[in-house]
């Protein structure tokens, strides 16, 4: 049995109008990979442009192509399934970049079928307006992770840039960041919280670099803390 086979054009592309242009087989026979090419590109528009499958035949891998760029519009255009059949994770294209407006651009799914990360992504940056760009969830839904992004660098102005759950929900630590770096100008930019809310821990840093603190810093400091949680009744950093 043959390993591959494949349609060419008169300029000896790989090319095919009716199916895939190149197939790849295991050894015993069975497809292992299909590819759709026309003109040379990877090329489809009524389905995925190059499709994978386990041994027994259920579908691994399909991504979308057009004119050799990864891209869909309608849908996630790179999917990962587990053996079973179920989603592994989803990926949205644009252009061969990482792309979606309206949602996240990556999903993954752990094994019992949720979510267990969400990422966004435009024009191939992790970058979102709006909220976290990343997301990590435990099994039962909850959120353990939030990290805000603003053109692949952690970065947030109004609020730590990472913020991590213990599975009660409340806070584990939280981290400030500016364009990538460390950084926070009226308090600490790492936190360390106990189960009961309580500060244990605190560095400060300005543009990636740590330094000790004046009393008059953390004085200030100490106050803004106290006014929030009196404004939010309790509960504030």
């Amino acid at each position: 049995m043959a390993k591959t086979k494949e349609y060419r054009n008169e300029q000896d592309e790989l090319h095919r109008e009716d199916g895939p242009a190149k197939t790849y087989y295991y050894k015993d026979g069975s497809v292992e990979m299909e590819r759709y090419y026309i003109d040379g590109d990877l090329h489809r528009e009524d389905g995925p442009a190059e499709v994978s499958y386990y041994r027994d035949g259920t579908v691994e891998k399909e991504i979308y192509w057009i004119k050799g760029k990864m891209y869909r519009t309608d849908g996630p255009a790179f999917i990962v399934h587990n053996e079973d059949g179920s989603v592994k994770s989803e990926s949205y294209y644009a252009n061969d970049k990482l792309h979606r407006k309206d949602g996240p651009a990556v999903i993954r799914y752990n094994e019992a079928g949720s979510v267990h990360i969400e990422s966004y992504f435009i024009d191939g940056k992790m970058s979102r307006e709006d909220g976290p760009a990343k997301i990590t969830y435990y099994e039962d839904g909850s959120v353990e992770k939030e990290t805000y992004y603003a053109n692949n660098q952690r970065h947030r102005e109004d609020g730590p840039a990472v913020v991590d759950y213990l599975p009660d929900g409340s806070v584990e630590n939280e981290t400030y960041c500016a364009n990538g770096e460390l950084h926070r100008t009226d308090g600490p930019a790492e936190i360390w919280y106990s189960q009961t809310g309580e500060s244990t821990k605190e560095r400060w840093f300005d543009r990636d670099k740590e330094f000790i603190p004046s009393e008059e810093q953390v004085h200030a400091y100490r106050n803004k803390s106290n006014a929030d949680s009196h404004v939010d009744g309790g509960m504030g950093r």
